[in-house]
């Protein structure tokens, strides 16, 4: 008996085409590799897919992010002393 049954992911199944940032173009060549929903494209080889679509392209699918994190400037008070 399960108590708690397995439930797929949070937008498991939701289509490439739908995610924001897909157009049609990348959605085509997403569908040429047999790319329909969002498990097709974690399960895909990065290298054949920065192929098809261009690198910039394959990391903003995995969201990958090359940028570099700045650390947040730090706040000084702004009371006196009385």
């Amino acid at each position: 008996m399960t108590l708690f049954p397995k439930t797929p992911r949070p937008g498991a199944w939701l289509q490439v085409g739908n995610l924001p940032g897909v157009g049609p173009a990348l959605k085509a060549k997403l569908t040429d590799l047999g790319v329909k929903l969002c498990p097709d494209l974690r399960a895909i080889d990065s290298g054949r897919l920065a192929r098809a679509v261009g690198e910039k392209s394959a990391q903003a699918c995995r969201a990958v992010s090359l940028r570099t994190l700045h650390r947040a400037v730090s706040l000084r008070a702004l009371c006196r002393a009385v």
